[in-house]
Formats: structure tokens, sequence, C-alpha cells
């Protein structure tokens, strides 16, 4: 197995490895069989097949693992083109001695920090190391929850390719024919034409150059919870999906409806036959999903249950209506408290026993999503 990104640490790193592993032990000890055997994990497939990484990463039994879905990182001789996505939550005994570390491990494997925020951090890895480095950073800590989304981007990948190629070759038809024309309002014509095509080809290289991004570096979120602070928190909200909220992940795992719309060129639409996952090189994202209308509450009774609830986790809250066509989401908009803050839509749809939510994360609290508020408005869902 190849730990270059460990191994180039030296001796600070291990140290530190050293404590907080011995800290997070003790702690592990303490926790209830049911919540190991509750705590759904991802890479059960994965180290089936490959048991020597799990050997060497473990040299005991310290994470409990349980079936679901196989995530093996390409080889130079695939053909297939994935992308993977890594979330995990540790509690840890000192949050800034492991962010450190981790942000120390990070560089060690060529990859970087994409965003840092006060609980949690976005990290990109080189896709070949993901596996590995992904279990190495479990044992920094108590394991609270992990797991790993994974997407196929082949063909996504290549109809992008020959529409690129396809529009390029329709646009040098179309200068071609604009140095031989003399008629002025053909001309006119023309270069309406050549401009739209220039944007649209702008918007697939963007769209290219964003998927190879994601397939050559992983991306891996890690929040981070002080084991020394009281575990209340949103434990007390009376709503699971709201009292889980992650602003990374969608509340659902599968949606009972579709979208039909363009978010614009800058955003990538991820293949999925369970959720909407669209996001753009500057970290956006916009997910939507379906939970079952649990208490049976309408529109207003959510808002105000996301209002009350998650106003004490963000010093920004502000209520919020969005337009998908016809229909109407209502929710909240959240700013954190960061130094440079990230901020979060979350609005809800009922259709009778079902909560649609669509929720939009920006990396940036100054992001004007006016344009994409506006992409949505003129798009479908049902």
């Amino acid at each position: 197995m190849n730990l270059t990104f460990l191994q180039k640490q030296g001796a600070l790193v291990l140290a530190l490895m050293t404590v907080l592993f011995f800290s997070a032990c003790s702690t592990r000890g303490e926790m209830s069989q049911d919540y190991l055997e509750s705590n759904e994990l991802g890479d059960e497939a994965y180290f089936a097949e490959e048991p020597s990484r799990a050997n060497a990463l473990f040299a005991s039994d310290n994470v409990s693992v349980s079936k679901s879905a196989s995530f093996i990182p390409e080889t130079s001789g695939s053909q297939r083109l994935h992308i993977y996505n890594g979330n995990l939550t540790l509690g840890v005994q000192d949050v800034e001695a492991t962010r450190i570390l981790i942000e120390t491990m990070v560089d060690g494997a060529d990859g970087y920090v994409e965003n840092s925020y006060s609980d949690f951090l976005t990290l990109r890895i080189p896709a070949e190391q993901f596996a590995e480095f992904f279990a190495a950073l479990q044992v920094l800590g108590e394991l609270r929850s992990h797991h790993v989304q994974t997407w196929d981007v082949t063909d996504s990948y290549s109809d992008l390719e020959l529409r690129l190629s396809t529009t390029q070759a329709a646009l040098a038809r179309l200068e071609d024919l604009l140095d031989r024309s003399t008629d002025a309002q053909e001309r006119a014509r023309i270069l309406k034409e050549i401009g739209r095509l220039r944007e649209e080809i702008q918007g697939m290289e963007r769209q290219i150059s964003h998927l190879e991004s994601r397939i050559t570096y992983s991306q891996i979120t890690v929040h981070l919870q002080s084991l020394l602070q009281s575990p209340e928190g949103t434990s007390t909200i009376p709503f699971p999906w709201i009292a889980e909220f992650d602003p990374l992940m969608p509340a659902g795992n599968r949606l009972r409806g579709s979208f039909n719309g363009n978010l614009g060129p800058e955003y990538a639409v991820l293949p999925s036959q369970d959720v909407f996952w669209a996001e753009d090189s500057e970290g956006r994202r916009v997910m939507m999903s379906t939970l079952e209308n649990r208490p049976q509450g309408d529109d207003e009774f959510w808002q105000r249950a996301l209002l009350y609830n998650l106003g004490d986790f963000y010093p920004q809250v502000e209520a919020i209506d969005v337009s998908i066509g016809d229909t109407v989401f209502r929710g909240v908009f959240l700013t954190s408290g960061d130094a440079t803050p990230y901020r979060n839509l979350v609005a809800i749809h009922v259709d009778r026993d079902k909560l649609h939510v669509l929720e939009v994360f920006t990396p940036s609290g100054e992001d004007d999503l006016d344009a994409l508020l506006t992409a949505l408005s003129e798009g479908k869902f049902q």
C-alpha cells in the first residue's frame, strides 16, 4: 500500500496522530454496541476486496463497518470515469489540533483544503489515494458517522465532449460563412448565432473542466465535534431531518419527483437515480430530495420549524420563498458565523405525504444567487 501521504508528514504528525488516536480510543471504548451496530458506514465492500489495505491501516478492529456500496478508485487502465465523495463526522478531544493535523495530512497527499469552517472542512484528495486517506481519517477520533457517494460520469463526460466538438464545428462553419457573406442583414444574423454558440462552448468547457477536476480530486468533508462540550446541540430538535441537517448533503436519500430546467452553463448535473445533484467549479451545490411528511404539516409549518430550530445555530436566518415554475418552496436562508461565512438555502414543498426539499450551498456569503434563483424559477418541478 502506498502511504506517501502519511510518510511525508514527519515526526510531528506522527506524534499528533498518536495523541489523538489514543484519546479517541479511550472514548470509543465507551460507545454502546447499539450505536456501533446502527452506524451506517460505506467501505466494507472495498475492504473485503482489498483486505491488505484495511489490515495495514488498522492494527486492530477500531472501526465498525456494515454492508454498503463498494467504492474502488479508478486505475489508469479503467475505461469508466467516477467521482467519489466522502463525508464523515468525528468526535475529538481537541478540534483545532485535529484540524491542523488533517491539513498537514492533506498537504502530504498532494491535495488541498477547498474550504475550512468552524465545524467542518472540505478536502480535495487525489482520487487514487481516496480510499486509504478516507480510512486514515476515521481513526483520528470517535467515528460518529460516515458514508461514501459514487457517481459514474463516463456517459455525461462523453456526451459533453461530443456536444462540444459538434458545436465547435458549427461555429467554424458559421465563421467561414461570415467571411464570405456581404449582405448586412445576413451578417447580423450570423454574428448573433456565433455569439450564442461561443457562449454555449464556454459553458461546456467549464462543465468539462469541473468534471475533470472532480474525477482527478475526490472530495472529503470532515465534521469535527468536540468531546469536551455538551452533546445536546441539535439532538434536542424534535424533527430528525432538521436535527441531522448537513450543509453539504441532501436531506433525503431519494427524490420522488423530477426537476426539468437549466441552472446555467457553469453547473454540472451529476448523474443519479436517487437525488438531484448539481454543482459548479466554485463549490456551489444544488440538491433536491424527498422525505416523508411526518409529522403531517403544511409548507408554513415546516418553514416555521426550520426558522425556530436552526435559528440558534446560525447568526443570520431569514425566511425565503423560492419558485420552481409554478411550484413554491418555502424555507430559510442560513448564514454561518465564520470569518468567511457559507450560506445555505433550505426550502420545502409539501405534496400530501411527501416533503420535497430544495437545498443550495454556497461557500461564500457574498455570492449573488439571483441568477440561480431565476434559473430555478424558469424550470419545472413535478
